[in-house]
């Protein structure tokens, strides 16, 4: 059958059309069989979102041997990572800040589902797959400390192994953390470069062999393992710097074998040598409970030893059984009168009650068994610098100087002692020496600035006081410091608030009482008369403060007419002639009230009502202002204290007697 052109033309576009349609249908069923293939992977992962597989031969390895470490006080949970060091023994290595102040910590490892790794912290971070550890051993000189387990390790979970060699500049290295900062997810990866190893700090200060590396490492990975390309362990995170641009820093090899090699002797010590150096390790620490263990097991073997005793002896001390530890030294020294450590504790003992008497004694004893130990020179000293007795304080901290010239302990303490001894040259030598390795501490600072006072170096006194009081408000003698500095400075004003903080602090004080009321006599205050006699009271030999009592005294006009120390100026806003009156019950008195910059004032009657009673006309008298108090003196022995305050252009006064607030207009 013939068709005509038209209809095949109609026939032809009906395939073409319907073979674009088809081909459209394929493209849509391909997309959506694709699509339907991700979600059948998603739903055969068990449908829930933070699960993995892993796909990199050094993360495979590295995940059958890293943990996370939780460690839980009531306000808060800190977490790092750690990584299993041997499988047999259920050890752990991490770093010792991440488990600072703890003796036990909970431990989780990595959760699989259907063969996939889950990474949502919600469901692999359950309670019930928390495993308990203990802290065996800890070394903040290489920030590192070793766990272990107190049950079996989980299925699956094995030693990672150790590299044979360092790593080296160019080399890959992997790492990954339980959870980090900046992460949602658990079981955080990363990989990077070695840039450079070095001999260096630590984030905490201490000096180890380093890698320093481009991996991105953040909080949360401190305790991590740093592996090679075979999953071998080559460094321990450790740090980063926060001033550089990706700069991680690691625990290298080599100092990790050095810290592994004296740990795994604390993990089942037998021999007493074995208890005893487990014990010293975590009194290092602080960790006294633990080394007390170790020591009286130690002692059971070995009962009359003497160093045995004096260590436990320490770990009394450390958990503040002071006649425990006294009970202790004491028989130690019976049994060996030479044991110089035993003589020192007394003395530690001595100087907590605060006997430095008796605590030098002690100390002494030590010195003269064990004159190489220059800690109890320094310690002797504080207690010769405690009583005052600069002279003896500077002898003993010269001698442990002589002895190491690089004991920082001894250096600062000798700049103190130049400084009490009025030789301030030789003291700011020795401090700045010591100065960088003492920023936090606000003595330091303090005694720069009295150095410096005493050189009258006073705008250099008063930034050093005020860096010593921004570390610490309540530093009582950088507060005494500065008020004296701005009382040489002739800023008597500014000198009030320090001095009168260092008084509350140390209400006791002869000196603070007697500088107080110095201050408070030169801004104009008679009563800062009191606080030099209360000075005189506490310190009745001090010859110098009982003679300017008496001048005081006598100037003020406890003998003749009351006058102030120093002439007073009175604030301009104060000075000129004002008007008042008062009214009430029916009477009035109108009165003409004119203050002088002098701190005197004559008050003039202008007006009263017929039933107000006779007052005198005039009255003269001297005055201060003190904050929001007017201080009156209206004849050479009364004293009134007035509240006063300003309301816009109006000064207000309140009368006690009447109980009323009274306005005061100025005139001119």
């Amino acid at each position: 059958m013939q068709l005509s052109r038209f209809s095949f033309l109609c026939v032809v576009l009906f395939t073409f059309c319907s073979l674009q349609t088809c081909s459209a249908q394929s493209a849509g069923s391909a997309l959506a069989q694709k699509l339907q293939q991700l979600k059948s992977t998603h739903a055969g992962a068990g449908g829930a979102a933070g699960r993995t597989v892993a796909n990199s031969p050094a993360y495979e390895k590295m995940l059958t041997g890293v943990a996370l470490i939780q460690c839980t006080t009531d306000d808060a949970t800190t977490s790092g990572t750690g990584w299993v060091v041997d499988a047999e023994q259920r050890l752990l290595v991490t770093n010792h800040h991440v488990i600072d102040g703890f003796l036990d910590c909970w431990i989780y490892f990595p959760l699989y589902v259907d063969g996939h790794l889950v990474t949502n912290p919600a469901e692999a971070l359950s309670p019930e797959r928390a495993l308990a550890a203990r802290v065996v051993d800890v070394a903040i000189n290489y920030d590192l400390a070793l766990l272990q387990l107190e049950g079996p390790l989980p299925e699956g979970i094995v030693a990672l192994d150790i590299a044979d060699a360092p790593a080296s500049p160019g080399d890959t290295i992997h790492s990954v953390a339980g959870s980090t900062v900046g992460s949602q997810s658990l079981w955080v990866y990363s990989t990077g470069h070695v840039r450079q190893t070095v001999r260096g700090l630590m984030a905490n200060d201490y000096e180890a062999n380093l890698l320093e590396s481009d991996m991105a490492t953040n909080q949360g990975n401190s305790g991590g393992p740093v592996c090679n390309d075979s999953g071998q362990v080559v460094a321990v995170v450790e740090g980063h710097r926060t001033d550089a641009r990706l700069v991680s820093i690691y625990v290298s090899l080599e100092s990790l074998a050095e810290y592994l090699s004296d740990a795994l002797r604390c993990v089942n010590p037998e021999t007493v040598e074995d208890l005893q150096f487990a014990a010293q390790r975590q009194l290092n620490d602080y960790r006294s409970s633990v080394a007390l263990q170790h020591v009286n097991r130690a002692l059971n073997l070995e009962p009359d030893s003497a160093s045995l005793l004096a260590m436990r002896g320490w770990c009394w001390y450390f958990d503040g059984d002071a006649d425990s530890a006294r009970a202790d030294f004491e028989e130690a020294i019976e049994n060996d009168r030479k044991f110089a450590d035993a003589h020192s504790g007394l003395g530690y003992l001595a100087v907590g009650e605060n006997d430095h008497e008796t605590a030098i004694k002690h100390f002494t004893d030590a010195v003269r068994n064990d004159p190489g130990n220059v800690e109890y020179l320094v310690q002797r000293g504080k207690s010769h610098f405690a009583l005052e007795d600069y002279d003896a304080a500077y002898r003993d901290f010269n001698k442990a100087i002589a002895t190491q010239s690089d004991y920082m302990d001894a250096i600062v303490n000798r700049g103190y002692a130049s400084i009490e001894l009025g030789n301030q040259d030789q003291g700011l030598a020795d401090l700045e020496l010591v100065v960088d390795y003492f920023t936090e501490d606000p003595q330091i600072f303090d005694y720069y600035g009295r150095a410096c006072l005493m050189n009258e170096n006073y705008e250099d006194a008063v930034k050093f006081f005020s860096h010593s009081l921004t570390l610490d408000p309540e530093y009582e003698t950088a507060l005494f410091g500065l008020g004296l500095t701005f009382l040489e400075m002739s800023q008597a004003e500014d000198a009030g608030e320090p001095l009168a903080k260092a008084l509350e602090l140390n209400p006791n004080s002869a000196s603070y009482q007697f500088f107080y009321g110095i201050q408070q006599l030169t801004v104009g205050v008679p009563s800062g008369l009191d606080y030099v006699a209360r000075a005189v009271e506490l310190a009745p030999q001090d010859e110098s403060m009982r003679n300017t009592y008496q001048e005081l005294k006598a100037n003020l006009g406890q003998t003749q007419q009351n006058q102030f120390v120093a002439k007073q100026v009175i604030p301009e806003k104060y000075v000129g002639v004002w008007y008042g009156k008062v009214s009430g019950n029916g009477r009035s008195v109108e009165f003409h009230l004119t203050l002088n910059e002098d701190g005197t004032y004559i008050n003039q009657v202008i007006g009263t009502s017929a039933t107000a009673p006779r007052l005198d006309q005039t009255e003269n008298g001297r005055f201060t202002v003190d904050g929001d108090e007017a201080i009156v003196f209206s004849d050479e022995t009364s004293e009134y204290r007035m509240p006063i305050k300003w309301q816009g252009s109006y000064f207000q006064a309140y009368i006690q007697e009447i109980g009323v607030w009274l306005i005061l207009s100025k005139t001119r």
